[in-house]
């Protein structure tokens, strides 16, 4: 209200996101003695006509409309453009602010931004490529805007700073040595459990597998001549 109340404003179009704060803007407006109307759908077609008339006319010179009622607006000699809620997409900002400044006019564009909305406005800076002038109008500036957010944590096995890895190179693994593959939350893998598989038959596998020392001691039966403890019938004929 005290925006609109200064005496450069002349034809405003104010935007809301919903049609229910459209019409809470309508009537904050008119308790500070403002005359507005809103426009948005839930209106019929002769509530939509007449606010459009006097908005034209002068009589209501503060239109409060959504971003789906105002395509059809096309109004000249519009001063100024409020975006009372920023838009959720970025797109829609640009649009919003083409109504004013039409046909080599001069016009002004204001966006009232809550301290939840800032990422929005960031989003739009990114779109224009340039940053918008602000003023914080906020009556408690005790809080900052922007909430600072916690560092990330950092990751265990990669390599930080002063971390070593293997082979003594810094920050990492050493030359030569292959890297394990990544887990899905960023870790490492586990190493595998398993050991090797020795190359060759399966009595070089069998091999590995005895326990050390014993493995002489299993075989010593095939050193001997075993026929004089064999049963009966294979030695029979002998």
């Amino acid at each position: 209200a005290d925006l609109l109340k200064q005496p450069e404003v002349e034809r405003v179009l104010v935007f809301a996101r919903t049609k229910h704060g459209a019409d809470k803007v309508v009537k904050a407006l008119e308790q500070d003695g403002l005359k507005a109307n809103a426009i948005h759908g839930n209106k019929s077609q002769g509530q939509r006509e007449k606010a459009l008339a006097d908005f034209k006319s002068g009589r209501a010179p503060i239109l409060v409309a959504t971003d789906i009622a105002a395509r059809g607006i096309d109004v000249a000699g519009v001063s100024h453009v409020v975006q009372y809620d920023l838009p959720d997409t970025p797109e829609s900002y640009v649009h919003r602010i083409g109504r004013t400044a039409r046909a080599g006019a001069s016009g002004e564009a204001v966006a009232l931004c809550a301290p939840d909305e800032i990422e929005k406005l960031r989003a739009v800076e990114k779109l224009i490529r340039q940053q918008i002038p602000a003023e914080d109008m906020r009556t408690d500036k005790s809080r900052p805007i922007v909430a600072v957010k916690p560092a990330p944590r950092q990751q265990r096995g990669g390599g930080g700073a002063g971390h070593r890895g293997r082979g003594g190179a810094p920050g990492g693994h050493g030359a030569g040595q292959p890297q394990r593959p990544q887990g899905g939350n960023g870790h490492q893998a586990p190493r595998a459990a398993h050991a090797p598989k020795p190359a060759g038959g399966g009595e070089a596998r069998r091999r590995a597998a005895e326990p050390r020392g014993e493995g002489r001691k299993d075989r010593s039966w095939r050193e001997g001549d075993f026929r004089d403890s064999a049963p009966a019938f294979l030695t029979r004929g002998r």
